[in-house]
């Protein structure tokens, strides 16, 4: 027979750092929190992966992931043409 209880608390693990949103596609990615220069070493893998802000003349992206990094860069190349 099966029972249900409430999750075993020690089993749970309290973990700090940046939760980060692409603005285009709201891919989510968690940076877990490692150092005390934490903002710098956040941005500097963030451009490293691939994320990146973004400004074209109609729109700001504040932070876009690979992908949209990429079909943005399409659209550019696509709107030269």
């Amino acid at each position: 027979m099966l029972t249900l209880s409430s999750p075993d608390f020690t089993e749970i693990e309290l973990v700090t750092g940046y939760q980060v949103t692409c603005n285009s596609c709201i891919e989510t990615i968690f940076i877990p929190r490692k150092s005390l220069n934490a903002p710098k070493d956040v941005t500097e893998g963030l451009s490293r992966s691939g994320w990146q802000k973004a400004v074209n003349d109609n729109e700001y992206f504040v932070c876009v992931c690979p992908k949209c990094v990429k079909e943005l860069q399409e659209n550019e190349l696509e709107g030269a043409e």
